[in-house]
């Protein structure tokens, strides 16, 4: 369809060339002003040159470009996420089989709650290790205190009371990490001395949260490194968005957000916390945002899009309807004085061009690579009207040039 229309506006230029040229005498308008056939200059530009009535019918209507203040939104994608400190894979701290499992996927525990009970030999093992060892430590105690006397009095030898002593200091140590052992699978040394020993142990919910994930099943051997389930407490969900590198140099901390959820019609009001510092092959920067007036029913891992408000500046724009896209690049149409003294022929100028910000009706314009326009194109007046037949008329002959 593009190739047609292309076409049929060459074909346009053709027979506006011969109607133009029949309404004149010969006289009046010489045959090598009248020229449409897109010229390549010296210093790389593509031109065409038409007369003022060929301009006239063909209905290019010129004018100026502007610095205008611009403050065009970014749209960027990501999703709801969990800082990390809100994450927690729960494994036993000592290896058992799972008696019992109580949490299903999506269900709210709260912190103590009770996710698993586990059952091995090796917790009665353990307990049987801290009475003996506690129960020597008590006696060792008191030999200890009795050497220090005698110690006191030169009765003892001063080896004999150092060998206590180490002894004694030994055990205490050996108690207190057996101690903390137990207490790590939620036993109670105190029960344990009384005799209440066990073979299972029950392991419970470290916070508040949702289960996302169960990963084992009754019966099933869990070594302590095997994840039983994850908790994820959604309390502080942020969103994490991938912004355009070109575009990062927009962004500042605390700009405003507009969040939309793939699965929530109300928009959620956001703002800007953190800005990442590494590029992807992309070419995208991660984007840290903060929701305001959180809720517990959002999902982690929801997909999103956002809309960021980004600060005013002055940029160099063009009506917007002067920019002419063909084959994937952006095109503006400059009209030039022509480079001999001829008041009868209308020099055009196709620029290549990048799209800014728009809004308005107007769009931000630079040179390929987010070059500033010279001043050679900023003071020169812009076809605004009949851009698009004078690009693809260029375009088909062959003549647009990429600056």
């Amino acid at each position: 369809m593009v190739l047609f229309m292309q076409r049929y506006i060459s074909f346009f230029f053709v027979l506006l060339i011969g109607c133009s040229a029949c309404s004149k005498a010969p006289e009046q308008v010489p045959q090598s002003s009248a020229q449409s056939t897109p010229v390549e200059h010296n210093d790389g530009t593509m031109n065409i040159v038409l007369t003022p009535e060929q301009v006239r019918v063909a209905g290019i209507v010129l004018g100026l470009g502007e610095e205008r203040s611009m403050s065009g939104n970014i749209t960027a994608h990501g999703m709801l996420d969990v800082p990390p400190q809100n994450i927690i894979s729960i494994s036993p701290h000592v290896g058992g089989f799972i008696q019992s499992i109580t949490v299903l996927e999506g269900q709210f525990v709260r912190k103590g709650d009770v996710i698993a009970v586990l059952e091995h030999q090796d917790y009665i093992a353990l307990q049987e290790e801290y009475i003996a060892t506690k129960s020597k430590v008590d006696f060792l105690e008191t030999e200890y205190k009795r050497q220090e006397i005698l110690q006191k009095d030169n009765i003892n030898a001063t080896k004999t009371y150092q060998q206590v002593m180490a002894e004694y200091y030994a055990l205490r140590g050996r108690v207190a990490g057996l101690e903390q052992r137990l207490r790590m699978l939620g036993m109670r040394p105190a029960d344990v001395l009384k005799s209440l020993v066990s073979s299972t142990y029950t392991l419970t919910a470290p916070m508040d949260g949702y289960v996302t994930k169960v990963l084992t099943h009754r019966g099933k051997f869990n070594a302590p490194q095997d994840i039983i389930c994850e908790i994820v407490n959604t309390d502080h969900l942020h969103a994490e968005l991938m912004v355009f590198e070109k575009d990062v140099v927009r962004l500042r901390p605390h700009q405003q957000v507009h969040v939309r959820l793939s699965n929530v019609v109300e928009e959620q009001s956001a703002e800007i916390y953190l800005i990442g510092r590494e590029v992807t092959q992309d070419r995208m920067v991660r984007v840290h945002v903060h929701l305001r007036g959180e809720s517990k029913n959002l999902m982690p891992y929801t997909a999103l899009t956002a809309v960021i408000e980004t600060d005013a500046q002055r940029l160099w724009t063009v009506p917007t309807q002067a920019i002419v896209s063909s084959n994937g690049k952006e095109y503006i149409a400059l009209a030039r004085a022509p480079h001999h003294t001829d008041s009868l022929r209308v020099e055009f100028n196709i620029v290549q061009v990048e799209r800014g910000i728009s809004t308005g009706g107007f769009t931000a314009v630079t040179l390929p690579g987010g070059i500033a326009l010279p001043d050679s194109i900023r003071l020169a007046k812009i076809a605004i009207q009949g851009a698009y037949a004078l690009v693809s008329h260029a375009h088909n002959s062959g003549a647009t040039h990429d600056h």
